[in-house]
């Protein structure tokens, strides 16, 4: 602050990154540490590749933009199908609604999403995302390390 360059600190946007400040040029490459978990809940329907998960915009902000495919989990051995920003280009047409995600998986067939798989979905902006969940869970190595209760969450609190 003391250089005059800075005019505001974001520590929650730094420190979470999201898919927003992913897109800005000249941002150092951060990895993400603030995922959304969600779940198959429907795949195909009449449309190869759709995918509907459980996570819609009451689990994840859309203000600046629809989350990003992190990972895919098989939910038989806990095993990652996939992980890395590189899997999001296997994920178009992103579409939420208040409790669901829709999107085409357009990627290999051999890994697409299971009904009851789980999805680590990257958000869009992580500062009102952070902000709809009263409970955090901290994992590291795929370990849950804590579980920290969120006093403050909620509009208004």
């Amino acid at each position: 602050a003391a250089s005059g360059i800075f005019t505001e600190v974001q520590p929650g946007s730094s420190y979470f990154w999201d898919v927003d400040y992913g897109k800005c040029e000249g941002m150092p490459p951060f990895q993400n540490s603030m995922l959304i978990l969600g779940t198959v809940m429907s795949n195909g329907c009449g449309t190869e590749g759709r995918v509907v998960l459980d996570s819609g915009m009451k689990a994840i902000s859309t203000d600046s933009g629809p989350p990003s495919v992190y990972a895919v989990v098989r939910s038989e051995d806990g095993s990652t199908v996939m992980q890395g920003s590189h899997i999001a280009k296997d994920f178009t047409n992103m579409k939420i609604s208040d409790e669901h995600c829709q999107c085409q998986f357009i990627g290999n067939n051999d890994i697409a999403p299971e009904i009851g798989n789980k999805v680590l979905l990257i958000p869009g902006h992580v500062d009102p995302t952070a902000n709809m969940h009263t409970h955090w869970v901290a994992f590291r190595k795929g370990v849950v390390e804590y579980v920290w209760l969120i006093d403050g969450a909620g509009p208004g609190r």
